[in-house]
């Protein structure tokens, strides 16, 4: 088991269709965002991103987000089916706090490689950051990604030429499955997972500092306690398919996400071993971990 690389073609803007953004502004906006969901929004700079989620009282992520604070607006990008929910459940949340939150229907979401940049046109009315997420796992090299909230109004600017990549969602796929990313809707559902299951602790999205945030005691304590025992990671092999059981001796994990012949499974870092082969279907499959997890594994 080794943490390894395999990089993919991004070259072109991709349109990430599943996801939509919610707009929140208001002079109680930092403030209530930050008693409520996981990550610390305070410390967040102007045009910096982070990543976060709202949790369940037992902890689980009830929608998790990218975060991105644009003058004295924050910016939350979700996954679409979920953009509607989380928008309700934050304004039953808020109470008496001075904040508005709304669809930002204009803006639609792309993501392109940094060696790609100059390509981008000037797009004034929109919004473009690194995504935190793709250099926490797997980095691609040198290379960095990044976010794009493309407003309507520029739209126009990108539309000639081969800037849109033709297979858009299978590029970004590839080039998530390739950093390690796991994303609601394809590797896990609503209330079904804890933070840590899929490394959102790892990409910053959990700050267990900063005071109370729903759902924090029970994160905390698995914390405290050492009780982290699944985690998302890479794996390659051949003929995988999604929801497949990876086993040893016993029953390691299941496969979650699938480009080729990489995919995310969710395994058992607990069962892991360095002489254990691992198979899915009854074909090997090799577990590709990420530094920081090889660290954690050789302490035990």
């Amino acid at each position: 088991m080794s943490d390894s690389n395999n990089l993919c073609p991004c070259s072109s803007l991709c349109s990430i269709e599943n996801r939509a953004v919610l707009w929140i502004q208001g002079e109680d906006a930092v403030s209530f965002l930050d008693r409520v969901v996981t990550c610390n929004v305070s410390n967040l700079t102007n045009c910096q991103a982070g990543i976060g989620a709202l949790l369940t009282p037992q902890g689980k992520i009830n929608s998790d987000f990218l975060i991105i604070k644009d003058e004295d607006t924050l910016l939350l990008d979700t996954h679409v089916d979920h953009i509607d929910i989380l928008a309700k459940q934050l304004r039953m949340l808020k109470m008496r706090a001075r904040v508005e939150i709304l669809r930002a229907d204009r803006l639609a979401v792309f993501a392109l490689l940094a060696k790609s940049m100059q390509k981008l046109p000037e797009l004034p009315k929109s919004i473009v950051f690194e995504d935190p997420r793709f250099s926490s796992q797997y980095p691609l090299g040198n290379d960095k990604v990044f976010r794009i909230f493309l407003d309507q109004r520029d739209r126009r600017l990108i539309e000639t030429g081969d800037l849109i990549s033709n297979q858009s969602s299978s590029h970004f796929k590839s080039l998530r499955i390739s950093a390690g990313i796991p994303e609601i809707g394809y590797d896990y559902a609503s209330k079904a997972v804890f933070p840590t299951d899929v490394n959102l602790d790892i990409y910053g999205g959990i700050d267990y500092n900063k005071g109370c945030f729903i759902g924090q005691e029970v994160v905390s304590r698995m914390r405290r306690r050492s009780t982290i025992r699944k985690r998302t990671v890479k794996i390659v092999g051949e003929s995988l398919e999604t929801n497949a059981e990876i086993r040893s001796n016993t029953l390691v994990g299941t496969i979650t996400s699938v480009s080729g012949n990489t995919g995310l499974a969710c395994v058992r870092v607990d069962k892991l071993n360095d002489d254990d082969v691992y198979t899915a279907n009854d074909r090997p499959v090799d577990i590709k971990l990420p530094g920081w997890l090889i660290q954690n594994l050789t302490k035990r």
